[in-house]
């Protein structure tokens, strides 16, 4: 596991910005898995943009729909 340093953060932020933006607010269980998700992805070594706005997505797709 790719350990993430402090210049990290800003990007890791612009991506879950971008796929929270697609929640409401009161979704806090559904963001808290895209942001696992996402986290998880950054720390296997994939940290593009790309590679974690998909890695976003995806979790979003299969998160729980009762509270989207």
């Amino acid at each position: 596991m790719t350990q993430l340093d402090s210049n990290f953060i800003p990007p890791l932020r612009t991506v879950f910005d971008d796929i929270r933006g697609h929640l409401p607010t009161s979704s806090v269980t559904t963001r808290t898995v895209v942001a696992n998700i996402i986290l998880a992805t950054a720390r296997s070594g994939q940290q593009t943009y790309d590679d974690l706005k998909a890695a976003g997505q995806q979790a979003l797709k299969s998160a729980p729909t009762m509270w989207r």
